[in-house]
């Protein structure tokens, strides 16, 4: 009670928005670990570069740092609001609109034409009204899909070859994710590159000089858990097995880490990609993760 009432309060009217640079990277890097409320989905290593890229809204007062939105990669003329924080003191639905707003305003100067945000429910129920209010509406769920037994239902197409990726595959990479996903859901080629270089299996479906399909695993707990973070086939080589094969391997390489649980995410829209997971045996645990876009 007596914290509540000698809490210090910040008056917005002081406050001025404007866009961050590089040299604002190490203080808003603090204030987004110390913010009272804090909504944070990018990856450390790929900050530095938004910056630079795509237009990070500050919240300020003499010198200090009271807020910022963040936006993720842009994809032809979509992107994500993929950082929020307000630090305490002030009122954070106020603070948010405000900078949310002077982001909306700044993307459309740059041609985009809408904003994607992945809601983690209780966590952001601070975050949700405002975005709701701005006009932010549902689009889908991503639904989580998952696999306890080592089961195979087929080995899928046999003739093509599947191989380790490797650095030089990124220029046919790039173009195969494209053409399979819409913009939202397409991997920037940061994240690409980052998945790598990063434990767990990361394969691809080659015929002759062309990529049919790929395929990206991670592994947690020792091995205990394998996720299926990405498998894509080009639209014109569906009905082929490739999906079938790329999923085996995902099968063969739990098998060999002796793994107890398998999960994948999907879009709940994604009817056909849902009937591959289920015949695999694929159920889903009931968690889900609301999708909101935004019309600029």
């Amino acid at each position: 009670m007596l914290g509540n009432l000698f809490r210090r309060q910040f008056d917005l009217a002081h406050a001025h928005i404007r866009l961050a640079c590089a040299d604002d990277l190490p203080r808003l890097s603090r204030m987004l670990v110390d913010a009272e409320r804090r909504y944070y989905n990018i990856e450390s290593s790929d900050l530095p570069r938004l910056l630079e890229a795509m237009p990070t809204v500050l919240l300020e007062a003499n010198g200090t740092l009271w807020g910022a939105v963040i936006p993720g990669w842009r994809e032809q003329r979509v992107t994500w609001v993929r950082g929020v924080g307000v630090i305490r003191g002030i009122h954070v639905a106020d603070a948010t609109r405000r900078m949310l707003l002077h982001l909306h305003y700044e993307l459309g100067l740059r041609g985009l034409r809408e904003v994607f945000y992945a809601s983690e429910n209780t966590a952001d129920s601070w975050l949700t009204p405002v975005l709701t209010e701005l006009g932010y509406v549902y689009d889908t769920d991503v639904v989580v899909y998952e696999k306890h037994s080592l089961s195979l239902p087929a080995l899928g197409n046999q003739d093509i070859l599947v191989r380790p990726v490797n650095f030089s595959d990124m220029p046919a990479l790039m173009d195969l994710d494209a053409r399979c996903f819409e913009p939202q859901w397409r991997m920037h080629e940061a994240a690409m590159v980052r998945s790598m270089g990063e434990p767990g299996l990361f394969l691809v479906a080659q015929a002759g000089e062309r990529l049919l399909g790929y395929t990206y695993v991670s592994k947690h707990f020792n091995g205990r858990l394998v996720h299926l973070v990405r498998i894509a086939v080009d639209p014109h080589q569906q009905c082929r097995g490739i999906g079938t094969r790329l999923m085996a391997e995902m099968v063969h390489y739990a098998q060999h880490l002796h793994a107890d649980l398998l999960t994948l995410n999907t879009q709940a829209y994604n009817e056909r990609a849902q009937r591959l997971y289920r015949w695999f045996g694929f159920v889903p645990n009931g968690e889900q993760q609301q999708i909101l876009r935004g019309v600029l």
